[in-house]
């Protein structure tokens, strides 16, 4: 009986990722080169995740509006609440309560914010071809081209990488600063550097989390962009939500190993390598989780 439950889940993953891979052949014959192939990125928008959020495209503070889209000069505050600024599809800017942000840059060679104040937590997947991101506070500057790290700007600016390394500079000074290790200036003074206290990971353990719901959002977010063609491969193959949630869950944690529908697909579709992408930097953030530990 064991086995032969075993048998019917892998063959409830195989019809699953058929499906997958079915949306790319029947999108050749229904919807010519650009459904095969496309999936539009969004360049910048806004998600509210708890409180009051205010955006600035101008004139004045306003309430900001969940899933709005956001301009370059665009600003954005939290006041009691949370909010996440994706660009691109690739970057995430977490914004901690009473944190203000502003869009410095849209151009794919490099991306850039200012952050006048607060706490936040920069996550920079290397998606959509944005090629460099940086992160600018009064007194310095910090620049990546793929990893995770920390900006607190409360009493002095605080730089805490999560993974990969990432450049800081200020007043003519530059230094490296690598997974696991902060740096820290205050005005007038030397970049000084140092590793993770416990109050350190206990915040960013809470950021990471965040990250990863959000990179589940985005992953759903490219199936809801062929969401019609989605519907009508469920049915007839007769495959549900449920199996979908089920498979990635196994995805994330392990037990299923998602190259194969790059393997199995004749024709690579971007939403697919999109999705696979995701999927490596979930995993990446939950490794990062465990690295952390129980704090």
């Amino acid at each position: 009986m064991e086995g032969q439950h075993h048998v019917q889940v892998n063959k409830r993953s195989r019809t699953v990722w058929f499906v997958l891979g079915a949306i790319v052949i029947l999108a050749l014959v229904g919807g010519g080169y650009y459904w095969l192939t496309g999936s539009p990125t969004r360049t910048a928008f806004l998600n509210i995740e708890e409180g009051k959020v205010e955006v600035n495209q101008g004139s004045s503070w306003v309430s900001a509006v969940d899933n709005m889209d956001l301009k370059p000069s665009d600003k954005v505050r939290t006041l009691d609440g949370k909010a996440t600024i994706v660009l691109f599809e690739s970057i995430l800017v977490s914004l901690d309560e009473n944190t203000e942000v502003s869009i410095d840059s849209l151009v794919k060679e490099k991306v850039s914010v200012k952050q006048e104040s607060g706490s936040t937590w920069n996550k920079f997947t290397g998606l959509s071809g944005v090629q460099s991101y940086e992160v600018t506070t009064p007194n310095t500057v910090a620049t990546v081209r793929g990893t995770a790290f920390g900006v607190d700007t409360a009493s002095e600016d605080n730089i805490l990488v999560g993974e990969g390394n990432v450049g800081v500079s200020s007043d003519g000074e530059e230094t490296s600063v690598a997974a696991f290790e902060k740096v820290a200036k205050k005005k007038g003074e030397k970049l000084k550097k140092g590793e993770w206290s416990k109050e350190d990971k206990v915040k960013m353990k809470k950021h990471v989390l965040r990250h990863v719901e959000r990179l589940k959002k985005l992953r759903a977010a490219e199936l809801q962009k062929k969401q019609l063609l989605v519907d009508k491969l469920k049915a007839k193959y007769q495959v549900t939500d449920a199996d979908i949630q089920k498979f990635f869950e196994d995805v994330d944690a392990g037990k299923r190993d998602d190259a194969l529908v790059l393997d199995k697909v004749p024709i690579k579709s971007e939403s697919l390598v999109k999705i696979k992408h995701l999927d490596d930097q979930i995993k990446k953030e939950q490794r990062l989780l465990v690295s952390l530990g129980d704090v």
